[in-house]
């Protein structure tokens, strides 16, 4: 898969972007963007990805770290990795399909939901943190889908990665 970040907003700030990909046609790719606060969320219909917004998925994906008892060396991982484009990601993919593993989760069930992909991809123009690498494994255990994150680097050759 091939992704650009020619025209993306916060590109030149240096920041992690990662694009999660969720290998149904005709879907937008999502991008997030690390950093608890960041560009207004406005979906001009002509991009090519839609973007999340950082505020809302940190503080959402700190809950998600709670209520799926994720720890790392017997810690909850603190808001620091919350933020980080791959965790924000994870979280909106949760919500979006799996919502009752969320602790605000609190009507409908589990018929009424989408059918998620089987296998979710999500690209980052750094490496990841380890800590976003086992959030992923995590989430990954509890929902029985096949989330891989991976280092790309933006603007590369189709195929073109580099190693973790």
């Amino acid at each position: 898969m091939e992704w650009e970040l020619k025209t993306f907003p916060g590109k030149e700030d240096k920041k992690t972007l990662s694009l999660l990909f969720q290998g149904l046609s005709g879907i937008l790719p999502v991008v997030a963007k690390s950093g608890y606060s960041h560009w207004d969320v406005q979906h001009d219909p002509d991009d090519k990805y839609s973007p999340i917004n950082g505020v809302y998925y940190t503080k959402m994906t700190t809950s998600l770290y709670e209520s799926l008892n994720f720890k790392i060396d017997g810690y909850q991982p603190s808001g620091f990795y919350a933020c980080h484009s791959e965790a924000l990601l994870i979280t909106w993919f949760v919500e979006k399909y799996f919502p009752y593993l969320l602790e605000e989760y609190t009507t409908g069930s589990r018929e009424e939901l989408s059918q998620p992909p089987r296998h979710v991809l999500i690209l980052s123009n750094r490496k990841p943190c380890e800590v976003c690498e086992k959030f992923a494994e995590h989430v990954k255990n509890r929902t029985e889908v096949d989330i891989v994150v991976e280092y790309r680097e933006p603007n590369s050759p189709k195929g073109t990665r580099r190693p973790m």
